[in-house]
């Protein structure tokens, strides 16, 4: 189980929907998506068709920061349509994975602070992933994750005063927390899925043709 690629960041302000894309996914391998949303006074998103929201995190200010997943995609190019309410401000990553499975364990936290926490999860075992989403909405606004976390994907609009970070960490078990660090106090949400790993698609099987039987009569 391993990360793959991630998208470009797409945002939106004032549409219905999001629609990061990834080209070259391999078929069978597992797609996670995380979403930062502002703006309107209670945004929220919708999943797309085969996909699972696993968490949503609403700030103080309602901005909000959400994860979903798909476990096996279809090969070439993914371009998931997350649906916004109206007037949500938005913006989006999607990240490929090869064979995660159904999420173990989330959480999600929320504050006004330097020091945003999506609040501990228990990881099952050293071969799960975990991944977390937070967004943030102080201006200005620049995000740092902490620890052995990697980051895998971060954007800001300083002129909006908002951001999204997704970090990710592996290797580990037992209780894990996914924390970043701002440089000013503000509205922050955030939240973690573990993810253990998949079974990888089976191997194709050549069909078998076999050439008529004719008897031979001496």
């Amino acid at each position: 189980m391993a990360f793959v690629q991630v998208s470009a960041s797409v945002q939106t302000t004032g549409a219905s929907s999001l629609s990061p894309s990834l080209t070259g996914v391999v078929s069978g391998n597992s797609l996670v998506y995380g979403i930062s949303m502002w703006h309107a006074s209670a945004p929220a998103s919708t999943p797309p068709t085969d996909y699972t929201e696993v968490f949503e995190s609403a700030a103080s200010d309602g901005a909000k920061a959400a994860q979903g997943y798909r476990l096996s995609a279809p090969s070439g190019t993914n371009t998931p349509s997350i649906g916004l309410t109206a007037s949500s401000w938005g913006r989006a990553y999607l990240l490929e994975y090869d064979t995660l499975d159904t999420p173990e364990a989330n959480n999600t936290g929320t504050g006004s602070s330097t020091a945003p926490s999506s609040g501990a999860i228990t990881v099952g075992g050293t071969t799960s992933i975990a991944i977390g989403v937070m967004t943030g909405t102080s201006d200005p606004i620049t995000i740092t994750p902490n620890g052995s976390w990697t980051q895998r994907a971060e954007s800001e609009n300083q002129s909006a005063g908002q951001a999204i970070n997704i970090e990710e960490i592996t290797g580990v078990s037992g209780s894990q927390t996914a924390t970043w660090t701002t440089v000013q106090n503000g509205p922050w949400a955030a939240g973690v899925a573990s993810y253990p790993p998949g079974s990888a698609p089976p191997a194709s099987i050549p069909e078998l043709i076999t050439a008529p039987y004719r008897h031979l009569r001496r």
